[in-house]
């Protein structure tokens, strides 16, 4: 490998690199965060101006986690992260090694602190003073040397983090990548297929519990989760903070609307009749004509700056409509349910309008991963910090007794403090 070569893998496995990558990542989840992701175009044409929603578009901002950018920025990323480990391990290794050979002749040039040789039992209590264990000796005509070492499992912890972190990364990417979500929604009794899955929701009851101010105070949806041939798999309350987990998919209470059944009739024959919720449609193909709900006032009122409900009681439902016939609007107007609406020779009535719950559903892979991961990350950071390795050395001399520090993993002798600043150790 010439040096060019040489240098360029060098960066590639440097730290200054992998912040470089990390902060990238942490710009893109940003912005995966901030918009939301895997809608329609038109959505982010209606949502953002003309120039936003083209960069969005154009970037593949609006799914970001399967663009090929965010892919090969996980790549290099985990490339980065294996081969810093790698080495960093190989390291920790020799380390590790060392710290158990006995001490060299730079690790007994400068004592710490010299005090006056009594018995072998002084030199036993310095060691077990600090709680240092296994005592070695070696010893020769003229001097004998004792040393001790703990914590040894302390040099793992900076690569336990770097491990930590690369499975975090791996984690939340293929969770991002994996990410699903999609929605449900009906009025009590109704049953509706949940898209891109093979199960089926039945919407058995809702609730909204209000508190003495009218305020609402909690949503309550009581569901049966069922696979496509209609067996129960699961049934059970959803509320706000309390969601239906089932085989990795989420249910959560989201918000609610209002919702009226629309029945249509032609020269008074019935050609159809179902639930229209709140700013969707009825849409007959066959007769060109569609019925839309524009807004659903349970408590009309009508001011000088427009209408309004005054409650979120059944006092005076009222129901602002459009009729489209041809792509055109055709008429327009507010009725109170179970009032005829006629058009050309057709005739619709809504019924009585009843709330709706609106159910979110999503599905992320790698829960388990990053929560094991972070397990690893903490568990580096607790050896880093709490259990840093730690040697001692005593040295006999004819009547004298020198006490050393562990010089090999640290420019600073990590015992000073610990001895205070006299240079006679007090046993």
């Amino acid at each position: 490998m010439n040096i060019s070569k040489k240098k360029i893998f060098k960066f590639l496995k440097s730290m200054k690199f992998g912040l470089i990558l990390l902060g990238i990542l942490c710009l893109v989840a940003i912005i995966g965060s901030v918009v939301p992701q895997g809608r329609q175009e038109a959505f982010y044409l209606n949502t953002y101006s003309p120039l936003l929603a083209q960069l969005i578009i154009s970037f593949k901002f609006n799914d970001i986690y399967h663009s090929s950018g965010f892919i090969l920025l996980f790549i290099a990323l985990s490339f980065n992260l294996i081969l810093c480990s790698t080495v960093k391990l190989k390291n920790i290794i020799q380390k590790i090694k060392k710290f158990q050979l006995p001490p060299n002749q730079q690790q007994l040039k400068n004592p710490i602190y010299t005090t006056k040789y009594s018995s072998d039992a002084k030199i036993q209590h310095i060691f077990t003073n600090k709680g240092f264990n296994n005592i070695n000796r070696i010893s020769n005509s003229s001097e004998e040397i004792y040393f001790s070492n703990k914590n040894r499992i302390g040099y793992l912890g900076s690569w336990l983090i770097h491990i930590g972190i690369l499975a975090i990364i791996i984690c939340y990417s293929y969770g991002q990548y994996t990410f699903w979500s999609g929605s449900v929604y009906g009025v009590s009794g109704s049953s509706q297929k949940i898209e891109g899955t093979n199960y089926i929701m039945n919407i058995n009851d809702f609730n909204i519990i209000y508190r003495d101010d009218g305020s609402v105070q909690q949503y309550i949806t009581k569901a049966t989760l069922k696979d496509k041939n209609g067996n129960e798999l699961l049934s059970d309350e959803i509320y706000v903070n309390k969601p239906m987990r089932y085989e990795g998919y989420t249910l959560y209470q989201h918000s609610t609307g209002w919702a009226a059944k629309i029945n249509i009739f032609k020269d008074d024959k019935s050609i159809g009749n179902e639930f229209i919720y709140d700013g969707t449609a009825y849409t007959n193909n066959e007769e060109f004509i569609i019925m839309q709900i524009n807004h659903i006032y349970p408590d009309f009122v009508a001011t000088k700056s427009g209408f309004g409900s005054k409650s979120n009681e059944l006092n005076n439902p009222k129901i602002l409509y459009s009729i489209f016939y041809g792509g055109q609007v055709v008429d327009m107007n507010i009725v109170s349910p179970n009032e005829d609406i006629h058009w050309q020779n057709f005739r619709f009535k809504f019924n009585t309008p009843e709330q709706y719950t609106y159910l979110s559903i999503n599905k992320m892979n790698g829960k388990i991963g990053a929560i094991i991961s972070s397990v690893i990350l903490m568990t580096g950071l607790f050896l880093t910090f709490y259990l840093k390795p730690k040697q001692l050395i005593v040295k006999r001399k004819n009547d004298n007794i020198y006490v050393y520090g562990d010089y090999s993993f640290s420019s600073k002798n990590i015992f000073k403090s610990s001895y205070g600043s006299s240079n006679n150790l007090s046993i």
